[in-house]
């Protein structure tokens, strides 16, 4: 049985990984021509690394990354209200959060398939399914065959597009900016990740590497908007000017910055059809407010893996990889835009009682919600 997955992203590799150990046959397709070491950074929260811990890479993740000793959402001057207790999420489930550039991250995971997986500048066009299988074509007019089509091609995919037509894509109403900063932190914010709200504007960074912070900044805007490449340093810096110092600094020393509008899926009822499936971004894209956009497409490839190698027809695995994994999916999809508004709330009386309330609720009751997402239950 071959199976060939669109999309060289963390999900895609990820899911080549898992179904390899499994001794499944698999070919990764990438649309870009080369895997280069751009992006920013992104952080394996607790139950993507105990994913890793069973494909017996978190050791090497953790040393690639900064495992984070703080989590904590302040306000613009960096005052805590609300913190996590990394110590105690460490104790329960065996890993902390690991901050780590995205570039990094993927050039582990390709070093960890067997060599030919991967095969980069195959921008899939479309494809076709029969009895006899898969036919996959591609821009470069190539053509592939497949047993199996896993669609791991992102928020925009081409594979959802041709599946189900009728998905949408919905603005959050935000937009972001990222970048990695060449700085050092003071030594209160090394190990840390911090996110600094303040109504229509936040800021949040977190040490990935020996002077290296990799940042967000996000504003409640329209979407569509564009920069002037010559001004939009000094544009970020004129909007974080209210807030802690430290903020400025991380801005100045960035020498890449981009720009996303913040979206995610209006859930899907189905994720496959026959021997084609989806997973991560493409069959449930949420904001990143929870962090979890890379850890719960890990969480499939996973589950996904596991299931192929239970079931001999394709779409009983299929239906069981949904069945598992829906439930959490669409929870993190519904708290992450949640988490998105909250933390953008415009009037200033309402940011007063929001950030009373983080206050004095206990460490325990914040995390409650997060401990649905940590767990590892399969």
């Amino acid at each position: 049985m071959k199976c060939v997955i669109i999309g060289g992203g963390i999900g895609g590799l990820t899911t080549a990984i898992a179904l390899q150990q499994k001794g499944v046959e698999v070919k990764v397709r990438e649309a870009a021509p080369e895997i280069k070491a751009i992006g920013a950074g992104i952080w394996m929260a607790t139950n993507a690394m105990q994913i890793f811990d069973r494909l017996g890479l978190a050791q090497r993740v953790t040393a690639e990354g900064i495992s984070l000793e703080k989590v904590s959402i302040t306000d613009r001057q960096l005052r805590i209200l609300s913190a996590m207790d990394i110590p105690a999420i460490k104790k329960r489930y065996g890993h902390s959060i690991v901050a780590i550039h995205r570039a990094t991250l993927q050039q582990l995971l390709i070093g960890s398939l067997a060599p030919g997986t991967l095969e980069t500048g195959k921008r899939c066009e479309s494809f076709t399914e029969d009895d006899a299988g898969i036919r996959i074509r591609y821009t470069d007019q190539s053509e592939e065959a497949a047993d199996l089509l896993i669609g791991a091609d992102g928020i925009h995919s081409v594979i959802r597009e041709q599946m189900f037509p009728e998905a949408k894509l919905r603005y959050a109403g935000q937009t972001c900016w990222r970048g990695v900063s060449n700085h050092s932190l003071e030594d209160r914010f090394k190990r840390s990740t911090i996110e600094a709200w303040g109504g229509r504007y936040r800021f949040g960074f977190s040490e990935i590497a020996d002077d290296k912070v990799y940042w967000f900044a996000v504003q409640a805007t329209r979407p569509g908007g564009k920069d002037n490449p010559g001004t939009i340093k000094a544009d970020l810096l004129s909007a974080y000017q209210n807030f802690a110092p430290t903020i400025g600094r991380i801005i100045h020393h960035t020498s890449g910055i981009i720009r996303n509008d913040l979206m995610d899926l209006r859930p899907l009822g189905q994720w496959y059809l026959r021997r084609i499936c989806l997973i991560g971004d493409a069959a449930h894209a949420a904001t990143p407010n929870m962090g979890q956009g890379g850890a719960q497409a890990i969480e499939d490839a996973w589950v996904l893996a596991d299931q192929i190698s239970r079931y001999d027809q394709p779409e009983q695995a299929f239906r069981r990889y949904q069945q598992i994994r829906m439930p959490k999916a669409r929870f993190v999809v519904s708290n992450s835009r949640r988490i998105g508004s909250m933390a953008h709330l415009a009037k200033p009386w309402a940011q007063l009682v929001r950030n009373g309330l983080m206050k004095l609720m206990p460490r325990q009751l914040a995390g409650s919600r997060l401990h649905r997402v940590w767990a590892i239950d399969y």
